[in-house]
């Protein structure tokens, strides 16, 4: 569906009552519809590029931005909302691909921590510029104002979710 396509199923829905006039619908829909097609676009390249998830990739990118690039499990499916069952599964896969490796905790001898390798590193960072170029290809026709005034209001949107 397009954005066209979008803006006429809501004027219908409108002038059919189904929907309030001043429903934030016209401001939802649009986002999901976005949100999706982003998410599907860099989802399919992952995989056919790379041969990556997109909760792979995540996993990756949490290792990457903290210190020493090391995090327990736990802190990884804590802060990621996945569970334990399902974060040991993406484990498993980068490891195997020698993303990442488990190290001994020294502050705990019963658990391992997930350090990302340098090799994960590396292809974190060419799977994030991928993902911008897909990002950009979505967005690049929004100018610098554009981009700034609507990441302000999606930002001032979010407050009400947190």
């Amino acid at each position: 569906m397009n954005a066209e396509n979008i803006k006429i199923r809501l004027k219908d829905l409108k002038e059919k009552e189904v929907a309030n006039p001043n429903d934030v619908g016209k401001i939802a829909l649009p986002l999901l519809m976005l949100s999706r097609a982003i998410q599907s676009r860099v989802s399919r390249a992952l995989e056919e590029t790379y041969s990556i998830s997109y909760s792979e990739l995540d996993v990756m990118v949490s290792l990457k931005l903290s210190p020493n690039k090391t995090l327990s499990p736990t802190d990884l499916y804590m802060n990621m909302l996945f569970t334990s069952g399902a974060i040991s599964k993406i484990l498993q896969k980068l490891e195997n691909k020698d993303y990442i490796r488990r190290i001994d905790n020294l502050n705990d001898k019963r658990s391992k921590l997930v350090k990302l390798t340098d090799a994960g590193s590396d292809m974190a960072t060419r799977m994030l510029n991928h993902v911008i170029d897909i990002e950009e290809k979505i967005l690049g026709h929004l100018d610098a104002e554009q981009k700034e005034e609507l990441s302000s209001l999606l930002f001032k949107a979010m407050k009400n979710i947190e």
